[in-house]
């Protein structure tokens, strides 16, 4: 069964569908459990969703009888048999299958033609929009409805917004979640270091709620805080020796960087991978100019990543530091430093509100400090 891809969205609030099973075949849980969620208000329908990590398992249950798959969601690049494979496989079955419908998703929507004389029927490019994805499902979903529903067409698609308002809050919850635990893995050979990002972490989801940022806002800053240098880990080594960088280093700074941010290409979009992206594009930002990556200027900057700009120096300059003939900074040194950055390297107003309460922060730093120290002591 193919559908013409350019067929308009259409208004999904209103669509009832039921006896539907949707088998949906991605390796990226975040992505399965939001396809699933999707369903979950129709508590009063038969709506089966399926799930299988790679191609071969999603096969196994596309061949249970007991099933009858009625909608496959693809992913397109998986380990073991990756969504070619599966379509290519699928073609020895599809004679059993006249109306089944195949969707597939992937980061490059210049597949389209491939996909679609692949067998696929219609395509969804990541990082996809939560209305998009749900629209195109239930256009397909509609189409294998009986003839005499209807609905109402819109210019675009609105889906349920308190369905969807819980649904991302889960998906970012997830999200957060494990970005959380790959910065415990990434740290655990350097426990001091991971106290150091849990302070700046603290430090700056105050700053947030100081500035008027929402809870959600603020636990957005809080970990896009730990993970701000996340790209690091393709290059382990560029700031191992020298403060003043090379012109390659500063060139694999700005690699780092936009390695970082490239994390959240393929996953679901919620407000969190968007403030985390941005912030890892901008904290190396000045607000005279003078940064990188882009060389962003004043308030083409992000209040988010100025947060999380000044708690980095903040971290960096109170603890010891191989790369620097002064391995670390007294408070009160700290503080002078942070003074003459204002209109340089920080928009004036977010670095007041940092200096108003540089010394309850410093309190924390001493209270994270003292506790690090005790769970040393009993480990010695």
């Amino acid at each position: 069964m193919h559908i013409d891809i350019h067929d308009n969205l259409q208004n999904t609030s209103n669509i009832e569908i039921d006896n539907v099973n949707i088998l949906i075949v991605d390796d990226d849980s975040f992505n399965r459990l939001l396809i699933k969620s999707l369903f979950d208000k129709k508590s009063n329908k038969n709506i089966c969703v399926y799930e299988a990590e790679e191609g071969r398992e999603g096969l196994d249950i596309l061949n249970q009888k007991d099933k009858d798959i009625d909608v496959i969601l693809l992913d397109l690049h998986m380990p073991g048999m990756n969504g070619y494979a599966f379509l290519e496989a699928l073609k020895r079955y599809k004679q059993n299958f006249e109306d089944l419908i195949v969707i597939a998703i992937t980061t490059d929507i210049d597949e389209k033609e491939h996909l679609i004389s692949a067998g696929a029927d219609d395509l969804i490019a990541k990082p996809f929009k939560l209305d998009i994805l749900e629209s195109k499902i239930y256009k397909y979903l509609k189409k294998k409805s009986t003839a005499n529903q209807c609905i109402t067409e819109r210019e675009s698609a609105t889906p349920c917004a308190s369905c969807k308002a819980v649904d991302i809050s889960k998906i970012e919850e997830a999200q957060r979640k494990m970005f959380y635990r790959m910065s415990v893995l990434r740290f655990a050979s350097k426990p001091s270091k991971y106290m150091e990002r849990q302070v700046s972490a603290y430090i700056a989801k105050d700053m947030a709620y100081k500035m008027g940022f929402t809870p959600n806002q603020a636990k957005n800053i809080h970990c896009s805080t730990i993970i701000r240098d996340i790209g690091l880990i393709s290059l382990p080594s560029i700031f191992s020796h020298k403060r003043r960088l090379s012109d390659d280093a500063k060139r694999k700074t700005i690699e780092y960087i936009i390695k970082g941010s490239k994390l959240f290409d393929s996953m679901i979009e919620t407000s969190f991978t968007q403030s985390a992206k941005q912030i890892i594009l901008e904290y190396k930002e000045r607000y005279d100019g003078k940064g990188t990556p882009k060389g962003l200027k004043g308030n083409k900057i992000c209040k988010e990543a100025t947060i999380v700009s000044i708690v980095d120096m903040f971290e960096g300059l109170l603890n010891n530091r191989s790369y620097r003939q002064k391995s670390s900074f007294t408070p009160d040194e700290a503080y002078e430093i942070f003074k003459s950055e204002k209109s340089k390297k920080f928009h004036p107003d977010i670095l007041d509100i940092f200096l108003e309460n540089y010394d309850y922060y410093m309190n924390i730093k001493n209270i994270y400090n003292s506790k690090f120290q005790k769970k040393l002591d009993r480990l010695i």
